[in-house]
């Protein structure tokens, strides 16, 4: 039961990936002419050795369980890296409730977005450690899932939306010098390079092209940003439980960011929402919009930024005078945003967004 139930698309999946020793190409096998699909081949082949020894189905459901348990092991170490530490229970709870609603309403399935879950979590990942100096290696390693997750299916480029906390860190380091714009440059090239392998890996732009067209015909993926409110409406019409669940946590948790980040502005000028995935979470549901088919199914590639979009609300958890404030260290010129953990009359102790904590004496505190 934990493997969940059969899902009709997982079918499809498999002939898909046993066809390819006949027709010599993963193709769509019962639509569009049996074409060759124009994503997916990274995918396919996770599959494949599935397909070449007979594998009993139970066997191929191991993959998404293998990519939900990952994914939620990248999202915890996120949390943990973030998260205030009077939040952390709390934190955890939510944050698993959040991955088992999305789990069981999409992600135990051989399509794509299990997949897309886990590359997107990966990216926010490492872009969390790039933001805190881990080097150009944490920017490569994000730009690659990103580009991954874009040649498995068309919802994949929601994994791109993280990238949009790392451009702060990125122009700076632009600006510092030439070698750390060579940096960027190659971290860029390298994520080409490998996406467009993982794209005509058993195909050519000629191809591709012809293949893509036929996909564009078949009158279901070939619609536009004003037709995303058929996706919703199907949602309502055909959702099951935890698939209406999963959409309505994901609701709540950008309402929350939302007013978060129009409340009364801090000390310093700055609002809520101190973490920003809530953010990530918006431009990955206007990224999803431009998808040119409007399936269901897709709303599972959003699961791992919709569930740590809770983190925004669950940063608003501090102590119970509020929980944050404003210090200025008593020997140095600096400002800085924390989390309060303990206080004195004469030093309180700093957490901030990096999980550093350090006791700061104090000249002038602004709850």
């Amino acid at each position: 039961w934990l493997l969940g139930p059969w899902f009709f698309d997982d079918g499809w999946l498999m002939a898909t990936v046993r066809s390819r020793d006949g027709s010599g190409s993963f193709s769509n096998y019962f639509d569009t002419l049996a074409a060759q699909l124009p994503l997916g081949f990274v995918h396919h082949v996770l599959l494949w050795p599935f397909a070449a020894v007979d594998a009993p189905f139970l066997l191929w459901r191991t993959v998404p369980l293998v990519a939900g348990v990952t994914t939620w092991l990248i999202m915890r170490r996120v949390f943990l890296r973030v998260a205030p530490a009077v939040a952390l229970v709390p934190g955890l709870i939510a944050l698993a409730a959040a991955h088992l609603t999305f789990s069981f309403a999409w992600l135990i399935t051989l399509r794509p977005e299990p997949i897309v879950a886990l590359l997107s979590a990966a990216v926010m990942a490492w872009v969390i450690c790039y933001r805190d100096d881990a080097g150009p290696q944490a920017l490569a390693f994000a730009l690659v899932a990103a580009a991954l997750a874009m040649t498995l299916h068309p919802s994949g480029v929601v994994a791109a939306a993280p990238l949009m906390l790392a451009a702060p860190t990125m122009w700076r380091s632009v600006r510092a010098g030439s070698a750390a714009r060579v940096e960027c440059a190659t971290a860029f090239a390298l994520a080409a390079a490998i996406g467009i392998v993982a794209l005509f890996a058993d195909t050519d732009i000629a191809h591709w092209r012809v293949d893509r067209g036929l996909f564009a015909g078949d009158g279901f993926h070939s619609k536009g940003v004003l037709d995303e409110l058929d996706r919703y409406r199907d949602l309502l019409a055909n959702g099951s439980i935890p698939a209406v669940a999963s959409v309505l946590v994901a609701g709540v948790a950008l309402l929350a960011w939302m007013i978060a980040a129009l409340e009364r502005p801090r000390p310093d000028g700055t609002r809520g929402a101190p973490f920003a995935f809530g953010a990530v979470l918006v431009v990955a549901v206007g990224l999803l919009a431009l998808t040119p088919s409007k399936w269901i199914y897709h709303f599972g590639s959003l699961s791992a930024m919709a569930t740590l979009a809770i983190i925004d609300e669950i940063a608003e958890l501090g102590s119970p005078s509020g929980p944050w404030f404003l210090a200025e260290d008593a020997y140095e010129t600096t400002r800085v945003w924390g989390w309060l953990s303990d206080t004195d009359a004469f030093a309180v102790t700093l957490r901030i967004a990096s999980g550093i904590e350090r006791v700061v004496p104090i000249s002038i505190v602004e709850r």
